[in-house]
């Protein structure tokens, strides 16, 4: 939830006063950015599509009905033009005749998934190396998830809420993520390496 300084900047952009956009930005763009980053995979893309995001923001920060609501709602434009942006980029990849390291072409239902048993669970830290290594390897709504998760500190209710999907759907997106995760680590021995590198 927004704190007051947020709840009255966004009371003034409304009022009319739209240079406080600007400081309702600064605010919000490293995580923004961060999300992106992760998502993406590429610090150049993400900044662009930090920009669009922003700047639909602004152009729609006056429909916002709740303004209590801000970060689910920023959140939500962040991820839909992050989607936007990898479905071009998987257009012109699919143009090409290629295909992502699991053989899809990057869009791919999402089985049931049970909880995973996470025996190598470690402190949120080494758990967050851990994907990094391996979070383009993922499908795009399992990686969103994840990042959303682990970086942005979500809770899977406001997961939810950002992504318009159950909550159930939520955490079989997370647990199927880190499963397949779990397989690409295995399969390179970078468990143990980055295991060592974080004692």
């Amino acid at each position: 939830m927004p704190d007051n300084t947020e709840l009255e900047l966004i009371a003034r952009f409304k009022r009319g006063d739209l240079s406080v956009f600007n400081a309702l930005t600064r605010m919000w763009y490293e995580k923004i950015l961060g999300l992106l980053y992760r998502v993406l995979g590429d610090i150049d893309e993400a900044e662009d599509v930090c920009q669009k995001t922003f700047i639909t923001a602004y152009f729609r920060l006056h429909q916002l009905k709740e303004d209590d609501k801000f970060p689910t709602w920023l959140y939500r434009i962040a991820n839909n033009c992050a989607i936007d942006h990898m479905r071009n980029r998987k257009a012109s990849f699919r143009g090409n005749g290629k295909q992502y390291p699991d053989g899809s072409d990057g869009i791919s239902e999402l089985a049931e998934a049970e909880p995973v048993d996470l025996e190598w669970r470690i402190d949120g830290t080494a758990l967050r190396r851990l994907c990094e290594k391996t979070l383009g390897s993922i499908p795009d709504e399992q990686r969103v998830v994840i990042v959303m998760k682990l970086y942005q500190d979500l809770k899977f209710t406001e997961i939810a809420e950002v992504l318009n999907i159950p909550v159930n759907t939520v955490k079989t997106r997370m647990y199927t993520g880190l499963r397949a995760i779990k397989e690409v680590l295995n399969k390179n021995r970078l468990i143990e390496e980055i295991l060592r590198n974080a004692m």
